[in-house]
């Protein structure tokens, strides 16, 4: 057997860097939620699933790529090769799914914030074992029709023909993830717009029609009180929350919102957006080289831009310790307790 050289070690080196990485990166999420007393919030347990199954899949990758690399020759068939094609399924689909769901709950925690607090840490469980119930489904139906063996990458995978049979298990469910989470953000881009529009409009542009509706509301009160008419004049506060009209209605939507700090719960939500964000991105070129290579052509270009997808564990790591603010953290559970100095005894 003749050992790999050119472009195609060149594919496996630049490979093995992307899976290597991307392993050490989620496996110190992994690590941190091990560790580290972070919230149970429903995004967390979202993430956790994101990190396992980046860390499986890059763990195997990793494990191919050394062996391509140390006997200098491509992935034989057997028992190594059906393992490494089911676990590389499992988890690739998983990550698909994951990143699906993050897009899902973004969106919805920020346009529907009263339905979505109300979920429990059961159906937050109950959601993750889902997104492991599909890949779980193709994955074993593949290794059932003896469908894993050698591909172009790192790894063992579904054969290339009959074609259909990627697009049905993987590649088709992953441009409807990809699609999906690009029309779910280009929605939720014209939601806070519109949204955010609105309030900037209550709390700037309308405030002066908005006083002096609500001066004229107060000054027929009083002139009711005074004529026995009405009970005593509710506080301002209450005249703001039943204030009628749109500037009334703006405002009060305004001041709710401020009322649970929804603005800082948007920005820590938004946050998320950067998994499916830096997903879509990565995968770009692996996409591309799908499609040329189900044309029954090849590009070596495209061969070597789809290591680009082997990265997509480190985006995700160095996402998470962005948003979660994990040097601090790391800092506060790890960091010897400063010596406090001679002069904090003095009275």
């Amino acid at each position: 057997m003749t050992g790999i050289t050119g472009i195609r070690l060149a594919v496996s080196i630049l490979t093995l860097i992307g899976s290597s990485l991307s392993a050490l990166g989620a496996g110190f999420i992994c690590l941190c939620y091990l560790f580290l007393p972070l919230k149970a919030h429903f995004r967390h347990r979202l993430i956790q699933s994101l990190a396992l199954a980046d860390f499986l899949n890059a763990s195997s990758t990793s494990t191919s790529g050394f062996y391509i690399l140390a006997r200098n020759r491509e992935l034989p068939e057997g028992v190594g090769c059906k393992v490494n094609g089911l676990v590389t399924q499992i988890t690739v689909q998983a990550t698909d799914l994951s990143i699906l769901a993050i897009a899902l709950v973004t969106v919805w925690a920020i346009t529907k914030p009263s339905t979505f607090s109300r979920w429990s840490t059961r159906k937050g469980i109950l959601t993750v074992c889902i997104i492991w119930v599909f890949p779980f489904i193709t994955g074993f139906t593949a290794l059932a029709k003896d469908w894993y063996h050698p591909v172009s990458g790192n790894w063992c995978w579904i054969q290339k023909k009959p074609a259909y049979i990627r697009y049905a298990l993987t590649h088709g469910w992953r441009f409807f993830v990809i699609f999906t989470v690009i029309a779910l953000y280009t929605y939720l881009h014209f939601f806070l717009r519109d949204h955010f529009s609105e309030l900037r409009d209550a709390s700037n542009g309308s405030t002066g029609t908005f006083r002096s509706r609500l001066q004229r509301d107060l000054l027929r009160r009083q002139n009711e009180q005074q004529q026995g008419r009405t009970p005593p004049c509710p506080p301002p506060v209450a005249v703001v929350s039943t204030a009628s009209g749109p500037q009334g209605k703006s405002h009060a939507i305004k001041q709710s919102y401020q009322d649970s700090d929804y603005g800082k719960k948007v920005s820590k939500v938004l946050l998320m957006k950067a998994y499916p964000t830096f997903y879509v991105i990565l995968w770009i070129p692996g996409i591309a080289n799908r499609l040329v290579e189900a044309s029954g052509r090849s590009s070596t270009t495209l061969q070597l831009m789809q290591a680009s997808t082997q990265f997509v564990g480190l985006a995700n790591a160095i996402t998470y310790g962005w948003n979660e603010r994990i040097w601090v953290q790391l800092k506060r559970r790890f960091a010897s307790p400063q010596k406090p100095s001679p002069g904090s005894y003095i009275v």
